[in-house]
């Protein structure tokens, strides 16, 4: 098994290397056939990318311990879910997974007709090769996932319990899913630059893979917090952790993207942002891998030190400087010579949108690598979440305000009168939340003080967002004269960008809500209680029935308790702890009875006899983030939904 994978990852390396000569050459010369042979190299290189992922597929699943990296991410009575998802559970087993997502890409690339243009194709399969070249480097001289073994092994080291979730299952294969969709409008403008010719329209075509790997990265992040709430018992979804914050930074800049690709299709302009801004959003994909990997962060998601870090840094310097020579060499062609933009117009609401966005990504990752460069100093100083969370809520609430303000400017020129008109009614109900708010008991310190601003804007957003949804389907509506599901398909498929980015801003509003509730609003109390006693926490009380001890696959044990509501049962919480084979820790399974309201969040701490340590938390409006996120990806489908046709 050892000496075919290897024979693959080689076969790899020189089909791809032949591939890229192959392709220069023939592109530079309009040779046919050497073009011909790079695009059959291609195949070869897929094929074989597609085999060494098959070979260790097999390796893991069949528990074949003569490989190293089996032997050390996997176990014999491991389940087999989690025997394939231990592919991306090391270092070089990730690597292979982004190099097969990339060689997916460079598959579709080669039988999509619509690249075909100008060799366009070729160009764009040249570019992400280099990228798949390096990957197999790394793969071959410094991490292998078919090393040997050093003797022989009846039985491996077995999955890390954190890792043994449906949340490794989808989390880091969304993810890089996200990374390596941003190759392709990478490899479209740096293709556009070195071409010296206009007559590829690198934005049109970037749009649909810019906004793919956007809502994969969405879903990345999103089921990344879901996890760490769901399985690893602290009770959080964020903790501002350097790597939590390497996916984040190209979010930020590809948030920023898709605005600013609007204004480059309406108004010609923001064409220099675009091309940095998808360059940089690349890279910086490449960094937070050179985060996860190099060891120089305290993290609990990283790999232990490793040199394979270094080779990524050594990548991002070059494509850095590669990027701004050409930003240097095409400046002339990138800037905007067209008409400025008045103040009070939609336009500048993009570009303010842009630049909050800029800022929230300069402080986030400031903050992220502070550590390295306070260690000028002397002493390491690390940022905790409080400095990320005072810099970072202001811009948030500003955001959510400009998701309500845009719309109700017009493109060149908003008519004033028109514009306050429309502000009266969301400004009304804004007061109107806010009032509520306080009159209800809140609003006491800073952080709840924040968070019925949060809701204030929240509801200004909202009813904008919904004012003009139903504004513009009562006018088809009545235009249409057709039944009223015929008319939400004409009015969607008609209006899908538009319509579609409000479905995904009102994604956004929701999951601001459940992050701005369950942030400032959550109770918690430790309890030591025997069976029958009941633990008060708000308006619930929980009555403690004792422990059960049992060996189901693997030993645990589980509390059982009853939750009431006032007088109406709540649900049955069962948190435990499991004893994982070769593993001195228990690993947490908390359990959590989760509403529209709230959820109620049992870890079972620690027990003896009967008498059990449960940690009790209420974590208000939670679900609204994993609402809000579910609505994201319906607006995303709705935007990239093929248009209409006509007659």
């Amino acid at each position: 098994m050892a000496a075919a994978g290897t024979i693959t990852l080689y076969l790899t390396f020189f089909a791809i290397l032949l591939s890229i000569i192959l392709g220069l050459v023939g592109l530079k010369r309009r040779r046919e056939g050497l073009i011909d042979n790079s695009h059959r190299a291609d195949l070869i290189s897929v094929v074989s990318v597609f085999t060494a992922v098959s070979l260790l597929l097999r390796a893991l699943v069949s528990s074949d311990f003569s490989l190293k990296y089996v032997a050390e991410h996997t176990s014999s009575n491991l389940p087999v879910i989690f025997k394939i998802s231990a592919m991306w559970a090391g270092q070089s087993g990730s690597i292979l997974l982004w190099l097969f997502i990339l060689s997916i890409i460079v598959l579709i690339l080669e039988l999509d007709s619509r690249y075909r243009q100008q060799r366009l194709d070729l160009k764009l399969i040249t570019i992400i090769n280099v990228f798949r070249l390096f990957f197999v480097f790394l793969l071959l001289m410094v991490n292998s996932p078919f090393t040997v073994a050093e003797g022989l092994l009846n039985d491996g080291s077995g999955l890390n319990p954190m890792l043994q979730s449906i949340g490794m299952i989808i989390h880091p294969p969304i993810l890089f899913l996200g990374f390596s969709g941003f190759a392709i409008p990478f490899a479209l403008v740096i293709s556009a630059l070195t071409s010296n010719k206009e007559e590829i329209d690198w934005a049109r075509y970037s749009r649909p893979w810019i906004l793919f790997s956007w809502v994969m990265l969405t879903a990345g992040i999103v089921t990344g917090g879901n996890w760490a709430y769901t399985e690893l018992g602290w009770g959080g979804y964020w903790a501002w952790d350097p790597v939590e914050n390497a996916s984040l930074f190209p979010w930020l800049t590809a948030t920023a993207l898709i605005h600013s690709l609007i204004m480059q299709r309406k108004k010609k302009g923001m064409i220099i942002w675009n091309y940095l801004l998808i360059s940089f959003t690349f890279i910086l994909t490449i960094f937070g891998t050179f985060i996860t990997r190099s060891g120089i962060f305290d993290s609990v998601h990283s790999f232990s030190d490793s040199e394979i870090g270094y080779y990524f840094m050594v990548m991002i310097v070059i494509l850095i400087i590669f990027v701004l020579y050409l930003f240097y060499k095409n400046y002339d062609n990138l800037k905007f010579n067209g008409e400025r933009p008045g103040f009070f117009t939609r336009e500048t609401g993009m570009i303010l949108t842009n630049i909050i966005l800029l800022i929230l990504f300069a402080g986030v990752f400031l903050g992220t690598i502070f550590p390295i460069i306070s260690e000028f100093t002397g002493r390491r100083i690390v940022l905790d979440k409080s400095f990320f969370n005072q810099l970072t809520v202001p811009f948030w609430l500003a955001l959510i305000f400009l998701m309500g303000v845009c719309p109700l400017l017009e493109w060149k020129k908003t008519d004033t009168g028109a514009f306050l008109k429309n502000l009266f009614l969301p400004l009304g109900l804004t007061v109107t939340t806010l009032i509520i708010f306080y009159i209800r008991g809140y609003g006491r310190g800073y952080g709840q003080l924040l968070a019925g601003v949060a809701f204030g804007i929240s509801t200004f957003a909202l009813v904008v967002i919904f004012r003009d949804f139903l504004k513009g389907f009562r006018h088809y509506y009545q235009k249409g004269h057709t039944g009223l599901l015929s008319s939400v398909y004409r009015f969607f498929s008609n209006n899908r960008r538009r319509y579609g980015a409000y479905i995904v801003h009102l994604g956004i509003i929701l999951m601001l809500i459940g992050i701005s509730g369950s942030s400032t609003f959550v109770v918690e109390k430790m309890a030591s209680v025997d069976p029958g006693e009941e633990i008060k926490l708000g308006n619930y009380r929980m009555e403690y029935k004792g422990l059960k001890m049992e060996n189901w696959l693997e030993p645990r044990v589980t509390a059982t308790v009853e939750v009431y509501e006032g007088d109406r049962f709540r649900g049955k919480a069962t948190p435990e702890k499991v004893f994982v084979q070769g593993y001195k820790q228990p690993a947490t399974n908390v359990s959590i009875l989760s509403s529209l309201k709230n959820d109620i969040y049992f870890n079972l701490a620690g027990w003896q006899d009967q008498k059990a340590q449960l940690q009790v938390s209420i974590h208000p409006l939670v679900a609204w983030i994993w609402i809000g996120s579910y609505i994201i990806y319906l607006g995303i489908i709705v935007v990239l939904w093929p248009r209409r046709r006509r007659g």
